[in-house]
C-alpha cells in the first residue's frame, strides 16, 4: 500500500472513531447538561413547596395551642343523645330562676339527621310573665348548647285575673354528639 492509501485508511478509521465518541460519549453528556437546569428548577420548586408546608404547620400547630382549650371543651356544645338529662336540667334550672312553670318532652324518640348533624329535638311549654320568657329565651340563646328554635307560640294565658302571664311553645333541635 502506498502512503497516500494508508493514510486515507486512517483518516477514515480516525474519523469513524470520532464519530462514534461524539454520538456515544458527548450527545449524551449535552442532554444532561441540558436537563439539569430544567430538574433544578423542579427541585427548587418542590423545595419551595415544602418550606412553604412547613412554616404553614407551625402556624397550625401555634394557633392550635392557643385554642387547644377551646378545642377540648367543644364536647361540650353537644349533648349526648343516650343521656339528655343534663341538657333538660340545664333548662329547668334556667326556669327555676325566672320564677317559671316549664314542661318539656321530646318532639320525636329518635334522632334525626341534619346537614349539621345528628340533632335531638325537644317541645317546651313554659308559663311564665312575658319579661321572664324573654330572659329564657335570651338566656337558651346564649347557652353553650348549639341549638335552633323552630317555632315559637306565644299566647296569653289566665285570662283578666294575671294579664301578664304568658303560654309560649317552643320547638327546638340541638346538637347531639
Amino acid at each position: 500500500m502506498d502512503s497516500k492509501k494508508k493514510i486515507y485508511i486512517y483518516g477514515i478509521i480516525f474519523g469513524i472513531i470520532n464519530a462514534l465518541l461524539i454520538i456515544l460519549v458527548i450527545l449524551p453528556l449535552i442532554k444532561e447538561i441540558e436537563k439539569s437546569p430544567k430538574d433544578l428548577i423542579l427541585q427548587k420548586g418542590q423545595l419551595l413547596s415544602l418550606e412553604k408546608k412547613e412554616e404553614n404547620f407551625a402556624d397550625l400547630k401555634k394557633v392550635y395551642q392557643v385554642h387547644q382549650a377551646d378545642f377540648e371543651n367543644i364536647e361540650t356544645f353537644f349533648i349526648d343523645p343516650e343521656t339528655p338529662e343534663d341538657f333538660i336540667s340545664f333548662l329547668e334550672g334556667f326556669a327555676q330562676g325566672l320564677p317559671a312553670s316549664i314542661k318539656i318532652s321530646f318532639a320525636s324518640e329518635k334522632k334525626e339527621e341534619t346537614e349539621l348533624g345528628p340533632v335531638l329535638a325537644f317541645n317546651i311549654s313554659i308559663d311564665s310573665s312575658f319579661p321572664n320568657l324573654l330572659k329564657f329565651l335570651e338566656k337558651l340563646e346564649n347557652s353553650k348548647y348549639l341549638i335552633e328554635i323552630l317555632s315559637l307560640n306565644i299566647r296569653k294565658a289566665g285570662g283578666d285575673n294575671f294579664p301578664s302571664n304568658v303560654n309560649a311553645t317552643l320547638s327546638i333541635k340541638v346538637l347531639t354528639k
